[in-house]
């Protein structure tokens, strides 16, 4: 497990004030007075962000603390906007004199006399309102439909209003005065449907823009074709349970499919599930059940945009609870490369375990290398590959023949395991193997995902800074995302969400800032300096904390900044860790929007979440969680406090990986286990 340490908790007040100062910012005011505190060796404090309209200024005031020689603070700006009248304890903040939408800038005091000492503001500037693009997914004759239209920028209340075209016969406006307007109904005919959409704010400034709704027939299902889905979940006695299969849906939401089942209630591989059905429930929401000879199992499903992924959450009753990825099958070839795979779950006895590893498979489905890790339970490190994959469709180990399903087989130290894989893609993550462990008796209970490489693979593959290498012109940050669990039955969970940027290759260092909840105790904003490894076949190796006891990884990379990492510190509680490129940043604009989220690798049964409508936007949250945010623009890292405890906290830490997703850590406040999620378009 991650050791919480105290290395730096005057950034949390930092974000945590910026966060209270949103309820007290004025959105109309163009003058006001910030301050700001950093100190040398005893802490930094910080006041909250401000809202300006364009042109407006603030200043702000660095107090250092026990600055005996009166050094004072030197001032930089990251964003949009201009700083004037520096001195070593002032400065002024001026917008952009014109901007479109919300832009962001992020302000900061570094003191003279210890540099290692900062603090950060963060100042929003809300432009002339500008409407986003929509998202919405089409709806279904006859079928209840939701969806929403944001603005940005602007001040409140605004005024909403169709002022050409028509909306679906059916639907209605809503009458919100906030950011976000409602289009809900049930539609009538099936037809596509333009229509200008005016919003104007507070101060009588317009904006317009032109939607286009399509109606498509009354269908059972919005979901249609084969998808394959992979479930990480807990069995009734509280111990890892997971799931992996296909269902196919026809126009009439008949579903027909392929179920996998490891728990310590029991294994089933290949079971055929010979009916089911598939419902909307409104908008991008349904249910679907899979009826086998087994029984009937349950899920509530919430779909991305692009219509070919998204969430599913089990809700039976059936004896396993979790939430679960799906997304279309894809049966282009699966042999003849190279992968990186990561696992999470338990052993044999429900120990919390982690597996990542890398395979070159040949054109003939042979495990030509390989290598692999593991938190402990099974012994691996480094250790080598050998076994076999077959093609995706063709008769597997098991005798099914199913659409983008294979199985793999792995031997390591001695020992052969079997996993069942599901080809799939998807706009939002691209192709990948659902993965599940598929022993008949005993083994690993685990699951996840195989990636294709991308290499080559060497030091800077991993958090490059801009520029650092002919091939590598432009820096891409690691979000690093963690999850450890102690305790085999209902255990409790430790979560981690950070950021690795700077890959210093000639010392092999990293800066990383991390965030650790355990239970209600949590640390923000800890700043290490990581070492790390990265060898060609993309292995990579990870060390941070104290250098007599630190926190050690190993793992896998398949592209830039993006691989499967495994805790190897003697002891840990089979901490487990996904790296995502982040992209896009700053994020001065960052358009936000309405996402879908669940919970992701999950360390212990509750709670477990399916969020089917999520918007985030202009400092608020709205949809399945309410409340306010703060975010600094340069690094994606935000605050935020929210209505429920749909993550293990209502209070939230989170990082923009890009545009279209978001990770987030609840704080554990108000609850005994945080999660984490992500939220994606």
């Amino acid at each position: 497990m991650i050791r919480q340490v105290l290395s730096r908790p005057v950034l949390a007040s930092v974000l945590l004030v910026l966060l209270t100062g949103l309820g007290a910012c004025s959105n109309g005011s163009n003058n006001n007075n910030q301050t700001t505190a950093v100190g040398i060796g005893v802490g930094l404090s910080a006041s909250g962000t401000t809202s300006l309209t364009p042109g407006g200024s603030v200043t702000l005031t660095a107090t250092v603390y026990n600055d005996s020689a009166s050094k004072g603070v030197t001032w930089s700006l990251s964003g949009l906007g201009t700083l004037s009248g520096k001195s070593k304890t002032q400065v002024t903040y001026t917008a952009p004199s014109s901007l479109n939408g919300v832009g962001s800038a992020t302000i900061t005091a570094l003191s003279v006399a210890d540099t290692t000492k900062y603090a950060n503001a963060t100042v929003v500037t809300n432009g002339s309102p500008q409407l986003q693009p929509s998202s919405s997914l089409p709806a279904n004759q006859n079928v209840g439909y939701s969806t929403g239209i944001s603005v940005q920028g602007g001040v409140a209340p605004y005024a909403w209003l169709v002022v050409a075209g028509q909306l679906p016969p059916g639907l209605t406006l809503g009458t919100s005065t906030g950011s976000v307007v409602g289009i809900s109904g049930t539609p009538k005919a099936v037809g596509s449907w333009t229509f200008t959409m005016q919003v104007t704010d507070s101060n009588s400034r317009v904006d317009k823009r032109v939607y286009t709704l399509n109606v498509n027939p009354q269908p059972s299902c919005l979901l249609s074709g084969t998808y394959a889905y992979k479930l990480n979940g807990f069995s009734k006695n509280g111990v890892p349970a997971v799931r992996a299969g296909t269902f196919s849906v026809n126009s009439n939401g008949d579903v027909t499919g392929i179920q996998d089942v490891k728990s310590d209630l029991g294994t089933t591989i290949g079971q055929q599930v010979t009916s089911g059905k598939c419902h909307n429930q409104i908008g991008n929401r349904g249910d679907i059940t899979f009826t086998s000879s087994s029984g009937t199992l349950v899920f509530n499903w919430a779909l991305f945009t692009a219509l070919d992924e998204g969430f599913m959450q089990e809700l039976d009753g059936a004896g396993i609870a979790g939430t679960a990825n799906f997304a279309k099958i894809d049966s282009a070839a699966v042999l003849g490369n190279l992968y990186a795979f990561g696992l999470v779950g338990s052993d044999a006895n429900a120990v919390r375990l982690g597996v990542a590893g890398q395979l070159a498979v040949s054109p003939a489905g042979q495990i030509t290398s390989g290598t692999v890790d593991d938190t402990g339970a099974l012994g691996y490190r480094d250790a080598t590959v050998t076994g076999s994959l077959t093609s995706p469709g063709a008769t597997d180990a098991f005798g099914i023949a199913a659409p983008g399903r294979g199985t793999l087989t792995m031997t390591v130290k001695g020992v052969s395991h079997k996993y069942v894989y599901y080809a799939v893609s998807g706009t939002a993550n691209g192709r990948r193997l659902f993965l599940m462990s598929a022993d008949p008796t005993g083994g690993p209970v685990l699951v996840g995902d195989m990636r294709p490489q991308l290499g080559p693979f060497g030091l800077e593959s991993l958090a490059p800074a801009a520029a650092s290498t002919p091939t590598v012109q432009a820096e891409v940050p690691a979000i690093f995302e963690y999850v450890a669990a102690t305790g085999t039955h209902y255990p409790t969970t430790q979560v981690g969400l950070g950021r690795l940027t700077a890959a210093d290759q000639t010392k092999k260092t990293l800066a990383l800032v991390l965030d650790v909840a355990s239970g209600a105790s949590v640390t923000y904003d800890a700043p290490f300096t990581a070492t790390y490894g990265v060898s060609s076949t993309g292995r990579v190796t990870l060390s941070f904390g104290s250098t007599t006891s630190p926190q050690t990884f190993a793992g896998y990379l398949y592209g830039t900044s993006a691989g499967f990492l495994v805790e190897t510190t003697a002891g840990n509680a089979g901490g487990y860790a996904l790296l995502e490129p982040q992209r896009n940043f700053p994020f001065t604009q960052f358009p936000g929007g309405v996402f879908i989220g669940t919970t992701i690798l999950p360390g212990t049964i509750s709670p477990l979440s399916l969020l089917p409508t999520q918007t985030v936007q202009s400092g608020a949250f709205g949809g399945n969680m309410s409340g306010q945010y703060a975010l600094d623009a340069t690094t994606g890292r935000g605050l935020g406090q929210v209505s429920r405890s749909l993550f293990g906290g209502t209070g939230l830490v989170f990082y923009i990986v890009d545009d279209t997703k978001i990770v987030l850590m609840g704080n554990g406040a108000n609850a005994i286990n945080p999660m984490l999620g992500w939220l994606d378009y």
